[in-house]
């Protein structure tokens, strides 16, 4: 039999507006949905691991294993990206959701 564990569903909530990146956890947390983990990165843990995305991303341009660099959201099941990310500024040449959300695929 799988563990609780095992059948978890990992999302993480991206936006570079952590209060309403916690709201929108705590709409789906009082769903009452069972094995839901929702992780929900401050601002600047958004940042950092927008980093290893990008890392990754210029791995994979460069015709090297993706798997030579380390992701924070190789663990996740489902990612939620905010499209309008005004407080990125271009962050690493991030400026929208949609790339990320394409980086992340």
């Amino acid at each position: 039999m799988n563990s609780p564990e095992a059948m978890a569903c990992r999302v993480v909530i991206y936006d570079d507006e952590t209060e309403r990146a916690e709201s929108w956890k705590n709409q789906l947390m009082a769903m009452g949905i069972q094995g839901l983990k929702i992780r929900v990165p401050d601002h600047n843990q958004f940042l950092i691991e927008l980093d290893s995305l990008y890392d990754r991303r210029e791995a994979v341009d460069d015709d090297k294993p993706m798997d030579d660099v380390e992701c924070a959201l190789d663990d996740a099941d489902i990612l939620v990206v905010d499209y309008d990310l005004r407080h990125l500024e271009g962050h690493r040449g991030f400026a929208t959701g949609e790339e990320i959300a394409y980086s992340a695929r």
